[in-house]
C-alpha cells in the first residue's frame, strides 16, 4: 500500500493508530493508497483508503472505555454521523466530475476506529439500541489481528459499499480532499477515459469548474515538507523549478485546513500579479476560497486594508510615486491602530523583490508575535530579483530589531523538477559564464552562496534551440519557432513568449508588437499576461493560445515551451554590455549587469521540457551575446 505521507513522524498519530496502518501496509498491495491525517472537514480529520472498487474515511476515536464510548455515541456519533456523510458528499458533489457519478458518491463509506477498546467487550457492555451501528461503522484493536488477514477480508470490513473506480477519480478527489498534495497545471483540452484509477499519479487531467487542467503529485520529499508543521518562522530558498511557491501554498493548505475550526485566518502574498492569480486559481478548485485563506497582491492587501475601515485614497497604477504614497497611508494607519485586521498565518512568496519595509508591514499583521503562536513562512529565489526594489547589500529578510532571523532556520530546496537536465545543464552554462566576468572585475555578490543556487534536474529533453539573428528579423524567427513547436506536438496554450520589455523607444526596439502583429497575420490565437488591466489582458486560467508575458510578469510560472526574446536591449542603457565598463564598474553598472543576468536566468528557467532562445544584439562583443555562445 502506498501511504501519503511515507514519513508520518511529523504527523500526530499515536501508537496504537500506527499498528493499524502498518498492519494495512503489510497486507495490501501498491494498487492502493492511504492518506493519513486529512482535515477532511471542520469536525473530523481523517484517514482516507483507496481501493480500486471503493473508498472509506476512517476518523480515530479516542475512548478508552465501553462506558465512555456510550457516553460518545449519546452525544455526538450517531446523531452527528449521517450529517458527516452528507458533507463529505456536498464536498464531492460540488466538483463536475463527481456531480455527473452519483453511484460513486453514493458509494462513500465511513468508519470509526477505536483503537483502545476490544470489540466482544465492547459489544457486552453498550446500549442494545447501538449495537447495530457499532458493529457496521466501528473497528476495533482487535479486528487488526483477528479479522484483517487478506486484502478481500479488510475491503470486506471497510467497504459496506463498492464501485468500480474510474481512472479520473483520483485526480478529482485528491483536489478536492488533499489539494496540498498536488500541483495543477493549466491545459485546455479533456479526454474522458474509463479506465481503472491509477494509483501512481502523473499527468492526469481532470475538470473543475469550467477551468480544464491536469495535476501532478507532489513527490514524498516534497510531501515530508508540507507536513513538517512547526510554528514561528521559516525561510525557503531554492532553484528555479524546485516548487517552492507549489510548497508554499501547500503549506498554506495544509496548515489552514488544521486551525480551521478555532476560526484561524491565513495570508498568502506575493508582489506579481499572474503568480497571484495562479495562487487565487488554486484556491478556487481547491475549495479554500470560501474557507480561512486570502490571497491578494502585497499591492491589493494595502488597499484593502484601507477599503475596510473606510480610508480613501488615490491610486493610478501608471504613476511609479503612487503605491508609495499607498503604502505610507496603509503603515500610518496599521501604527495608529486603525487598521485592525490580523492573521494567524502569513506566507510570503517572491521574498526577493519585496522592500525591506513591505516585509516589516507584513510581519506587524501577525495577531500574536510570539513565535510559538503564529507562523510566517516566506520563500524566494535571489537570483530572480528581477526588480529595482531591494537593497543588493542586504536580504530583504536580514532586517534588525524585532523582526526574526530567519537565516537561523532556513530550508534550501536543491531539485529542480520543472526543467529538463539540457535545460538546467544550459542554464548553469550560461550563468557560469556569466559569473566568470563578476568573478574576473571582483563583483562581491558571488561571495553570496544562495545566489543562483541550482539544483539538479530529474528528467530528460530536447536541448535548447539558440537562434541567433538581428533585430528586424527577430519576430520572423519567433513565429517560425512558434510554428516549429507545434507542428512538434506542442499545443499553442503550452507555448509562451517572453522577452524583457514591451518596448525601448530610445532604440526604436517595439518587439512586443512586432510579434502580435506577426502571430495575428498567421492567424495565430494568443494571450497577453500582463501586470496592468487591458482590453486584451487575461487571467492565467483563462489564456487561450500563445502565452506573451514579460519575464518579470512570468515569475513563478512556468510553460511546456519559452521562447526567449527582446534581449536586444540589455545593457544598452548603462553600457554595462561592454567588457571595458566592467573593469572600473560604478554601482549603477554593477546593478544593472545583476539585474539582466536574473532576467535572462529567470526566463530560462520557466521551460519545463522546451526553451528556445531567440538572440538579437546590437554588437557581437557584447557580454549578453558572449555569455550564450561562450
Amino acid at each position: 500500500m502506498i501511504l501519503l505521507p511515507d514519513i508520518y513522524d511529523n504527523l500526530n498519530i499515536q501508537r496504537e493508530e500506527k499498528i493499524f496502518i502498518n498492519k494495512l501496509k503489510s497486507i495490501l498491495s501498491d494498487k492502493n493508497i492511504m492518506f493519513l491525517n486529512i482535515k477532511t472537514m471542520i469536525e473530523a480529520i481523517n484517514n482516507i483508503i483507496i481501493f480500486q472498487d471503493g473508498f472509506v474515511f476512517i476518523e480515530n476515536i479516542e475512548v478508552d472505555t465501553p462506558k465512555n464510548l456510550q457516553l460518545l455515541l449519546d452525544m455526538i456519533y450517531v446523531n452527528q454521523h449521517d450529517k458527516k456523510i452528507e458533507k463529505l458528499k456536498c464536498k464531492l458533489q460540488n466538483n463536475r466530475y463527481f456531480s455527473k457519478k452519483k453511484s460513486c458518491v453514493d458509494s462513500l463509506n465511513y468508519k470509526y476506529f477505536l483503537p483502545k477498546l476490544k470489540r466482544k467487550e465492547t459489544l457486552d457492555l453498550v446500549t442494545h439500541s447501538y449495537i447495530e451501528f457499532i458493529e457496521k461503522h466501528c473497528i476495533f484493536e482487535d479486528d487488526i489481528y483477528n479479522a484483517f488477514e487478506s486484502e478481500n477480508s479488510i475491503k470486506d470490513i471497510l467497504l459496506d459499499k463498492k464501485i468500480r473506480l474510474e481512472k479520473q477519480f483520483m485526480e478529482c478527489f485528491m483536489i478536492i480532499f488533499t489539494p496540498e498534495y498536488t500541483i495543477p497545471i493549466y491545459n485546455e483540452s479533456l479526454e474522458n477515459n474509463d479506465e481503472p484509477i491509477p494509483i501512481n499519479i502523473e499527468n492526469e487531467k481532470i475538470e473543475k469548474g469550467d477551468l480544464r487542467t491536469k495535476i501532478l503529485k507532489l513527490d514524498n520529499d516534497q510531501i515530508n515538507i508540507v507536513n513538517s508543521i512547526n510554528r514561528g518562522n521559516k525561510l525557503m530558498l531554492a532553484c528555479a523549478g524546485s516548487g517552492k511557491s507549489v510548497l508554499l501554498i501547500s503549506k498554506c493548505f495544509k496548515i489552514a485546513s488544521l486551525y480551521e475550526q478555532k476560526e484561524k485566518r491565513f495570508l498568502l502574498t506575493c508582489y506579481n500579479k499572474n503568480l497571484n492569480e495562479m495562487y487565487n486559481w488554486r484556491i478556487n478548485i481547491s475549495g479554500f476560497r470560501e474557507r480561512n485563506v486570502d490571497c491578494f497582491t502585497f499591492h491589493k492587501l494595502c488597499m484593502i486594508l484601507l477599503d475596510e475601515v473606510g480610508i480613501s485614497y488615490e491610486f493610478d497604477e501608471e504613476d511609479d510615486s503612487a503605491f508609495d504614497n499607498l503604502f505610507n497611508l496603509v503603515r500610518q494607519k496599521l501604527d495608529d491602530g486603525t487598521i485592525k485586521r490580523r492573521y494567524y498565518g502569513i506566507f510570503m512568496d517572491e521574498i526577493q523583490v519585496f522592500k525591506p519595509e513591505w516585509y516589516k508591514l507584513c510581519y506587524d499583521l501577525l495577531e500574536d508575535k510570539n513565535d510559538n503562536n503564529h507562523f510566517f513562512i516566506v520563500c524566494g529565489d535571489k537570483s530572480q530579483d528581477v526588480s529595482k526594489n531591494t537593497n543588493k547589500s542586504k536580504n530583504v529578510w536580514q532586517q534588525t530589531g524585532y523582526l526574526p532571523d530567519l537565516d537561523m532556520d532556513t530550508i534550501r530546496l536543491e531539485t529542480n523538477y520543472r526543467n529538463t537536465i539540457e535545460i538546467n545543464n544550459y542554464v548553469n552554462t550560461i550563468t557560469e559564464n556569466a559569473k566568470s566576468y563578476a568573478r574576473k572585475y571582483n563583483f562581491e555578490f558571488l561571495n553570496d552562496k544562495d545566489y543562483i543556487l541550482r539544483g539538479n534536474a530529474v528528467k530528460h529533453g530536447e536541448k535548447p534551440t539558440i537562434i541567433n539573428t538581428d533585430r528586424m528579423n527577430e519576430a520572423e524567427n519567433v513565429l517560425k519557432e512558434v510554428k516549429r513547436l507545434n507542428d512538434k506536438g506542442i499545443e499553442l496554450h503550452d507555448i509562451a513568449i517572453l522577452f524583457v520589455n514591451k518596448k525601448h523607444e530610445v532604440f526604436n526596439y517595439y518587439i512586443y508588437s512586432w510579434i502580435k502583429k506577426k502571430l495575428e497575420d498567421d492567424y495565430i490565437d494568443y494571450s497577453e499576461l500582463s501586470p496592468n488591466r487591458g482590453d486584451n489582458r487575461v487571467s492565467y486560467g483563462y489564456r487561450q493560445g500563445v502565452t506573451l508575458c514579460t519575464v518579470n510578469s512570468a515569475l513563478g510560472l512556468d510553460f511546456k515551451a519559452v521562447i526567449l526574446c527582446g534581449l536586444y536591449p540589455l545593457g544598452l542603457y548603462n553600457n554595462s554590455y561592454k567588457e571595458e565598463r566592467l573593469k572600473k564598474a560604478s554601482d549603477q553598472v554593477i546593478q544593472d549587469y545583476i539585474q539582466n543576468i536574473n532576467i535572462i536566468y529567470t526566463g530560462c528557467t520557466r521551460a519545463r521540457d522546451e526553451l528556445s532562445i531567440i538572440l538579437a544584439s546590437k554588437d557581437d562583443n557584447s557580454i549578453y551575446k558572449k555569455i550564450w555562445n561562450k
